[in-house]
């Protein structure tokens, strides 16, 4: 009787060697790469709706009435850095501290000329917490010389008669 031995295939020694190389190679990738943290997706989808719907707004306010503020939630601190002012003549962006969801006490105030202005700091006379609400509201000088409300002149309104303001939250420091 007649044993037929079927031969087992055999991989070269050579093939075993490059992928054992190759597999060594890409671990040594994988592991010289920095670590970034893992990001939640859905927050930053959510961050950026908010910040496309304050852009919308702020585009919105500055058609309809020709003013408009664009500011990003804040740190704790003494400042605030409003993104853009845009300005239909001269006045100030003044900053309030809320009051019941409406602004309420003035804790900060510049004087704009006419025209966008980028990345203004506004110095505050108080240091804002975290968690607390604020206004940025734009103004024009009074134009009639009557006794205005505000010795910062007369917050703007659009076609409702609501202030040109954009609300921002105090975050904690960064």
């Amino acid at each position: 009787m007649c044993m037929f031995f079927k031969k087992q295939p055999t991989i070269p020694l050579l093939w075993i060697v490059w992928l054992g190389i190759i597999a060594i190679a890409v671990i040594g990738i994988l592991l010289s790469q920095p670590s970034a943290p893992i990001s939640d997706p859905s927050k930053e989808a959510i961050d950026e709706t908010q910040w496309q719907l304050r852009e919308d707004h702020y585009a919105s306010l500055v058609a309809e009435t020709g003013a408009g503020v664009l500011i990003a939630d804040q740190v704790t601190g003494k400042e605030v850095t409003v993104t853009s002012a845009t300005m239909p003549a001269s006045g100030f962006l003044v900053i309030f501290g809320d009051d019941d969801g409406a602004p309420g006490e003035r804790i900060g105030s510049l004087k704009l000329e006419k025209g966008v202005h980028e990345n203004v700091l506004v110095p505050l006379s108080q240091e804002v917490q975290s968690g607390e609400v604020c206004y940025a509201v734009v103004t024009q000088e009074n134009i009639d010389q009557k006794e205005s409300l505000y010795d910062t002149g007369d917050p703007i309104l659009d076609a409702d008669g609501a202030w040109v303001l954009m609300s921002f939250q105090i975050l904690g420091i960064e």
